[in-house]
């Protein structure tokens, strides 16, 4: 009988190594999220969720928060008798052909995501 040996520990420190990396990777997430949130899109407050410990999300709206807001608020008597609901006049408001996300800022955010994702290497440890 022969017997074999090998010496595993590079190999397992090299498993550890890239499981440490991908641990660290929804953190990264955040961070990148963030920086596109507050960089590409001029966010003053970026808007971040975490779900879960694997996963990092964000909402967009179609308009910025303060127009929706505003919009409940009632106006003067004289401009509350101009308004004529959408459903007596027979005529539905317009809505815009143009996506929430602009594609350029989608890829933009696709870019750093790639970038982020080729830092995570395989590598031999020496």
């Amino acid at each position: 009988m022969f017997a074999i040996e090998a010496d595993t520990a590079p190999v397992l420190a090299t498993f550890d190594k890239m499981i440490g990396q991908l641990h660290r990777l929804p953190v990264g997430m955040h961070d990148e999220m963030q920086a596109w949130q507050t960089d590409d899109m001029k966010r003053a407050r970026p808007n971040i969720e975490q779900p879960d410990q694997h996963s990092v999300m964000t909402r967009i709206w179609p308009r910025s928060r303060r127009q929706s807001k505003d919009r409940g608020k009632k106006g003067s008597r004289k401009a509350q008798r101009r308004i004529v609901p959408a459903a007596l006049t027979g005529i539905a408001p317009q809505r815009s052909g143009r996506p929430i996300l602009r594609p350029a800022l989608y890829d933009l955010l696709v870019e750093r995501m790639q970038k982020l994702l080729a830092s995570v290497k395989w590598s031999v440890a020496a």
